[in-house]
């Protein structure tokens, strides 16, 4: 199965950014980012952030992020820093 996504770079970490649509067949999100983390047999990342349209007007996308180790983060300074717009949406 291939999986589209952009590799950020900033302030010292790297973070893998998905669409949430790219994701639908995969069954176990925290085993995928523990996988695609990898440095040495995945894309190699300090986390990821899977991008999903927001469910309400308060925001224009809703991000969930995932550490290396699979587990979720709840919150992220670096992994949601981003300087250059893209259309992900």
């Amino acid at each position: 199965m291939a999986i589209a996504f952009i590799k950020f770079h900033g302030y010292g970490n790297d973070y893998i950014v998905i669409q949430a649509a790219e994701l639908a067949g995969v069954a176990a999100l925290g085993e995928f980012a523990r996988q695609i983390c990898n440095r040495h047999y995945g894309a190699g990342a300090d986390g990821i952030a899977i991008v999903s349209q927001a469910e309400n007007d308060e925001a224009d996308f809703d991000v969930r992020i995932f550490n290396p180790d699979g587990s979720e983060a709840g919150l992220s300074g670096n992994g949601t820093r981003s300087r250059r717009r893209l259309p992900l949406l």
